[in-house]
């Protein structure tokens, strides 16, 4: 028996490899071979059609392994053959907020959506901008001061450079748990420049190169940092406008996020403004089922009323409510739309 689950994202196992598997192969004429068990190194096809190469890049640059000549002292050695010539298909897109690849991440943020979707929605059809305008509108309202904001959630940035760009802010920090995604907010904010490939349809995709539209005197105002959002550090300090960017539905503890805000450290100031956007699309394996804030049928209460009264309690004020417009790319031609809840609180104690 394994003491640990092994899922295919937890890397810290990477070190469990298989002893002996046995191998049938199905394609004498190709020399393909397939195997029953999966471990990271082996070829496809893999158990329950999991391929460590396709987590690895995005869903895009799938490859498949056929066996070479053999190496020295009789070693096997594989070599990549590309999907087009292979004839393998690409992966089926999961939908959903929590299942975005990085590269889908960098087209809802700095991309469009569609010609259709821009046109309906504006900014380009991106929900980091809308939710950066919206916040920013918010802090003008009703915040005593606007010098530091903070977005938790900012994966790879554009709330964080948008609310930098509007010019009322003279520092924004934005901190995720994925390192990865930092990574790629930190190159954007030194070079200026990403680029990421787009899904067209079928098996065809499209790389593009962008620049940010944000000078380096913007970018030198944005800082990220990887850091648990269930766990977010005192030495943060307090912020006049700290923005939740659908966080609450994709951590283990959403009531721990939701603490941070207030209290003797909390992470936004007296008289400062919290932004808290949320789908609440609770799943059992980002969220325990005892943690959901809401969406359970035996006490049937809403996600939406667990926020208020944890925000109550802590000090806050609703000061508005809404739902804005989120659009996820999903090839050239479709999007996935979604209507996170959108709720605005003034810290008053």
């Amino acid at each position: 028996y394994a003491r640990f689950h092994f899922r295919p994202h937890f890397y810290q196992h990477a070190g469990f490899r298989i002893a002996r598997s046995e191998a049938a192969f199905v394609d004498d004429a190709a020399d393909v071979r397939e195997i029953p068990l999966t471990h990271v190194n082996s070829p496809p096809p893999h158990a329950s059609g999991w391929d460590p190469r396709r987590t690895a890049t995005n869903g895009i640059s799938l490859k498949r392994m056929r066996r070479s000549e053999a190496g020295r002292d009789g070693e096997m050695s594989w070599e990549e053959v590309a999907d087009c010539d292979a004839g393998v298909a690409l992966p089926a897109l999961r939908t959903g907020y929590a299942s975005m690849t990085e590269d889908r991440m960098l087209q809802m943020h700095y991309g469009t959506c569609g010609q259709a979707a821009s046109a309906l929605l504006g900014s380009g059809g991106s929900f980091p901008r809308i939710l950066a305008e919206h916040a920013t509108a918010a802090a003008a309202r009703v915040c005593t001061g606007t010098s530091r904001a903070l977005e938790v959630g900012c994966t790879v940035g554009g709330a964080t450079f948008a609310l930098a760009s509007m010019g009322a802010f003279g520092s924004v920090i934005g901190v995720d748990g994925d390192a990865s995604c930092i990574s790629t907010a930190q190159r954007i904010a030194e070079t200026g420049e990403l680029s990421f490939t787009e899904r067209l349809e079928g098996e065809l995709v499209e790389r593009h190169a962008i620049a940010l539209n944000a000078d380096k005197s913007t970018r030198s105002r944005c800082s990220f940092r990887v850091m648990d959002p269930c766990g977010l550090s005192p030495e943060l300090g307090a912020f006049d406008v700290v923005v939740v960017n659908n966080v609450l539905s994709r951590v283990v503890s959403p009531k721990s996020v939701l603490g941070r805000m207030g209290s003797a450290r909390g992470l936004v100031a007296v008289g400062g403004v919290c932004v808290v956007a949320d789908t609440f699309d609770w799943q059992d394996e980002l969220t325990p089922r005892d943690s959901w804030l809401g969406g359970r049928r035996d006490d049937g209460q809403s996600s939406r009323a667990s926020v208020a009264k944890i925000m109550s309690d802590s000090g806050f004020e609703l000061v508005d409510e809404c739902e804005l417009p989120m659009v996820l790319p999903v090839t050239s031609r479709c999007v996935e739309m979604h209507a996170p809840c959108v709720s605005t609180w003034v810290r008053r104690s």
